[in-house]
């Protein structure tokens, strides 16, 4: 069976996936040393996936401080849910096991 051949845009996006990837972590642990805030957290990382959203041609609008399911999301990007919370949250394990058994709140 013949490969199906991609388009230019479909190549340009698989080629520059890894990149793209590579560039939210770097700035993540950027935002990650400066902010002190869970806002601050929330507009920086919402900043970082735009150039993502707009290289995928990703046209959701985000929709914020949503109700999904039995609580209230961050933020909602078409059917992704990040749930943000304050730099330095998941410093000790009771903070873990707390965000771990209510991930709705």
């Amino acid at each position: 069976m013949p490969k199906k051949s991609l388009s230019n845009q479909e190549s340009k996006n698989q080629d520059s996936l890894p990149q793209l990837v590579d560039n939210l972590v770097f700035g993540t642990k950027n935002l990650l040393r400066e902010t002190r805030t869970e806002e601050d957290l929330r507009i920086g990382f919402e900043k970082l996936l735009e150039p993502i959203k707009r290289e995928l041609n990703f046209k959701s609008t985000p929709k914020y401080e949503k109700s999904v399911y039995s609580g209230r999301s961050d933020a909602v990007h078409g059917q992704v849910i990040i749930e943000y919370e304050p730099p330095k949250s998941f410093s000790s394990k009771k903070n873990i096991n707390h965000a771990y058994h209510n991930p709705t709140r």
